[in-house]
């Protein structure tokens, strides 16, 4: 059997004798349970096997940095539950999760993404919580919302209004954007399926589903945007600089680390490191996420030295600097005859994750602020309890710590020094489940402790 790190999961199969690791696995905890997998029949001999290279957990590190929530990440979702209060002036917030998906480059993994905006505004939360016995906000997820929006033709509108009351609302007459009832739907009619299953049915256009052959409608989402003063200026000042150090990149064949290009970025545009830094960020990711999911070259755009944490631009990257730009003015040209609230439709499709991938960049430019609501993901409901502590993390960047996540990162760096200790030991079997047994008790070998 070939299998991903996943084997363990729900594998139920007695008579399994080797389980041998192609590469290192990231911690202690998963260590053990993969290998646990083997010879549950306790009349087998089994063995779990590991050819061990001093560089494989310069790749696990390497990949762990990819997953794990980062600093900015914290303070970028903050800074967008601020700006949304200022938007609402209310204590109660229902956020829909497309709101942060730009911070966490997670345009095509949308599940990965909820569950990284979950985790993130929970860290905040319980962090404060741990130390002061009070957090500025309390989050709570809400499985999915009740409402969506919808592009509706005019003769289907009645047939709902008729069939249902007053479920459906027109908001945008020249597109026919209703917001639509959903849960009242759901419960007169569809009971006999959950309701997640309800609006997956609903919102991935399956074609055997009632509803969907009744009446036929395009699911919609609602983004609310305000330009800032200087939004015009902002953009050309930060995106032609940008745009001057990868033209650099590409005529010179010469790599870049994000720390070459946040300095760089710093200088030529006058802004705090900090600022710098978060929209350096947002742009790298956008990048490998437009790589990933859009690109149509066969060269890619960036390519990335991953032992050297280093970048490297191509000709190539024109194809994301055109999408941005026209998103950027498509926003511009929409917001301006039509006001604030912009309607997207067919949102599982390529265009809406570049409109929201765009979006990220232009907030984390100046350039505006977004807030998205409609989508077909989970939502997650925010209080503000106070809002000066918010405004010291944005005011504070550099002061501010998360201590989970830095306990977080410390246990990952304990949890490979444990395995490299156990992997360059020359332990007998008995001496490596002492260890192992050792460890989950919470007892570090000294030498654990003291490597660097």
């Amino acid at each position: 059997m070939l299998a991903t790190k996943a084997f363990g999961m729900g594998i139920d199969i007695n008579d399994i004798e080797i389980v041998m690791h192609y590469a290192p696995t990231g911690n202690v905890c998963d260590y053990v349970q993969e290998i646990g997998r083997v010879a549950r029949d306790k009349n087998l001999q089994g063995e779990a096997l590991y050819h061990y290279d001093k560089k494989d957990f310069k790749y696990i590190n390497r990949l762990h940095g990819l997953s794990a929530i980062k600093k900015y990440q914290l303070i970028a979702v903050v800074r967008k539950v601020y700006e949304i209060f200022n938007q609402n002036k209310k204590n109660n917030l229902l956020l829909d999760a497309e709101n942060f998906t730009y911070i966490f480059d997670s345009y095509g993994d949308e599940n990965s993404g909820v569950n990284k905006v979950k985790t993130a505004l929970l860290m905040i939360q319980r962090d404060f919580e741990s130390r002061y016995g009070f957090s500025p906000i309390t989050v709570r997820p809400i499985p999915l919302f009740a409402e969506g929006f919808f592009e509706i033709s005019v003769g289907v509108q009645k047939k709902l209004s008729a069939n249902y009351g007053n479920c459906c609302e027109e908001v945008d007459g020249t597109k026919h954007i209703c917001k639509i009832n959903l849960k009242k739907i759901w419960r007169r009619d569809y009971q006999n399926n959950s309701f997640p299953q309800f609006k997956y049915f609903l919102y991935s256009g399956k074609e055997d589903f009632e509803f969907n052959q009744k009446y036929p409608m395009t699911p919609a989402l609602c983004v609310n945007v305000q330009l800032n003063s200087n939004s015009k200026i902002n953009f050309r000042n930060y995106w032609y600089a940008f745009k001057d150090i990868v033209k650099i990149s590409i005529s010179d064949r010469k790599y870049f680390s994000l720390e070459d290009i946040t300095n760089q970025l710093r200088d030529k545009c006058k802004i705090s490191t900090y600022k710098v830094q978060n929209l350096c960020e947002v742009l790298i990711a956008s990048m490998i996420g437009y790589r990933k999911n859009f690109s149509k070259s066969t060269t890619p755009i960036l390519t990335e030295n991953s032992l050297r944490n280093k970048y490297i631009f191509n000709v190539s990257v024109n194809s994301y600097f055109q999408m941005v730009e026209k998103i950027f003015n498509q926003i511009v040209s929409e917001t301006q005859s039509k006001g604030e609230q912009i309607y997207l439709t067919n949102i599982t499709g390529d265009s809406t994750k570049k409109y929201s991938a765009v979006l990220g960049i232009l907030e984390a430019m100046d350039v505006l602020t977004f807030k998205m609501s409609g989508g077909d993901s989970s939502q997650i409901y925010v209080h503000i309890n106070q809002i000066k502590n918010l405004k010291y993390i944005l005011n504070e960047r550099n002061r501010y710590e998360n201590r989970i996540l830095k306990t977080v990162a410390e246990r990952h760096k304990i949890s490979v020094k444990m395995l490299t200790y156990i992997y360059e030991g020359s332990f007998s079997n008995a001496e490596i489940w002492n260890l192992l047994e050792s460890y989950f008790l919470g007892k570090i070998p000294k030498e654990v402790l003291k490597a660097e």
